[in-house]
């Protein structure tokens, strides 16, 4: 932990368990009291929760302040950098001077808090985040996505494992062209794990609380794809079937079954005089139905239920990394800038070294404050959620009447709010 967070957040992690003890007893207390009373809400949190919370709320305040006023401080100091060449030409100084002003200005003005790109990329990054802590508020959760990176391949593998299976139903018609029938048991397979798709999207959003309201349209959806796939499958397993059924009565060699003989064949040995199916075609059925269903399970646990949630996590994360970039770009120009004219600041050798390691030092000095301050945010999130939880357990398993129902609800967001 850095100096600043000792100095500003040690009370909160850097002493041990000292916090985790603190609530664990004062929660004995309350709840042996039946406090907080069992109809309170939020917004009538106990007294040593509100206290806690705003104590974590006031630490983190002051700390992000100084955080704030160090990086000032480590921008400021280019300024003294060049100040100590002042006892140069003031004339060759106010005109290297001017220059630099000038740059920075014009920097500013396309770069900066002042140019439109600015203001635009902060716009969408915050209009982003509107949308996202809307939907993080409603359903008191994260984006809850599983095989993410992987589910494309996935599904395109299951859809090539359809080619193998379903080939044979085609090929025995289009036996002087397997160009066509590997087109069509490739469309079907892809069909297969459309269909999959869709379906596992489809049941994975009727489960959504906030969003899901009437899923009948949906549950219909999903019956209907289903029937038409099931059908399908079941209509591919009578073909295989039925056709090696002619193999077997006409003593013909199944490779080199053409569609003559098909034709030629009895009435009772058709393809489509019988809807029965048999060991071959079920085997065929339940290939299919197994890939079917593997790709569904995929896709229901691929996307989260509400349907615009991910959306909103993925724009905001866009759009918050195109701010970042922006601003690393407009302070790498700063430095670069900066350091150009520094440069031609300095009278020798040494001083040009002096003042890039300065520089250098400066660069790392802000990149650790900025690393500290991320990992002392999410440490103090982890700390303070883990005391409240304490005294959320504690409490409820000494006090003999219900629980307030607020203790059952997410802490870690109860705590985000309070460290912005």
């Amino acid at each position: 932990m850095g100096s600043i967070a000792k100095n500003y957040l040690k009370e909160f992690i850097d002493v041990g368990e000292s916090n985790y003890r603190s609530a664990v007893r004062q929660a004995n207390i309350d709840g042996n009291a039946e406090s907080p009373s069992s109809d309170s809400n939020d917004e009538m949190r106990s007294n040593w929760e509100n206290n806690f919370l705003s104590r974590v709320k006031d630490a983190w305040e002051v700390y992000s302040g100084q955080i704030k006023v160090e990086r000032e401080r480590a921008f400021s100091e280019y300024t003294t950098l060049s100040e100590k060449l002042e006892r140069d030409s003031e004339r060759t100084q106010g005109s290297i001077s001017k220059r630099q002003k000038a740059d920075l200005e014009m920097l500013e003005s396309e770069l900066g808090e002042k140019s439109t790109l600015f203001r635009r990329l902060k716009k969408a990054r915050d209009d982003a985040k509107t949308k996202y802590d809307s939907v993080e508020r409603e359903l008191n959760r994260p984006v809850q996505v599983s095989f993410v990176s992987g589910y494309l391949t996935f599904m395109i593998l299951l859809a090539i494992a359809e080619v193998p299976v379903n080939r044979l139903a085609f090929e025995l018609f289009f036996e002087s062209m397997p160009a066509i029938s590997l087109l069509l048991s490739g469309a079907i397979g892809s069909l297969f794990i459309f269909f999959a798709h869709v379906v596992g999207k489809l049941l994975k959003r009727s489960r959504c609380p906030v969003t899901a309201k009437d899923s009948s349209g949906s549950y219909f959806a999903i019956f209907g794809i289903c029937t038409l796939a099931f059908a399908l499958m079941f209509y591919l397993g009578i073909m295989r079937e039925q056709l090696v059924a002619i193999e077997a009565g006409s003593q013909l060699n199944l490779e080199d079954l053409t569609l003559d003989d098909l034709l030629e064949a009895p009435a009772e040995q058709s393809v489509f005089s019988s809807f029965s199916i048999g060991q071959k075609g079920i085997f065929l059925f339940m290939i299919n139905f197994a890939i079917f269903i593997s790709g569904l399970i995929a896709a229901f646990f691929r996307h989260d239920s509400h349907p615009f949630y991910e959306d909103y996590d993925s724009k905001y994360n866009k759009t918050q990394l195109h701010f970042e970039r922006h601003m690393n770009k407009f302070e790498d120009k700063q430095l670069s800038i900066l350091n150009a004219y520094n440069k031609e600041f300095k009278g020798n050798a040494d001083e040009i070294q002096e003042r890039e390691d300065k520089i250098n030092d400066i660069r790392e000095q802000r990149i650790l404050l900025d690393k500290e301050f991320k990992e002392n945010k999410e440490l103090l999130i982890t700390e303070a959620t883990r005391t409240i939880k304490a005294y959320i357990q504690e409490n409820k398993a000494v006090r003999k009447t219900e629980a307030p129902k607020y203790f059952a609800e997410n802490v870690n967001v109860l705590v985000k709010r309070f460290i912005q």
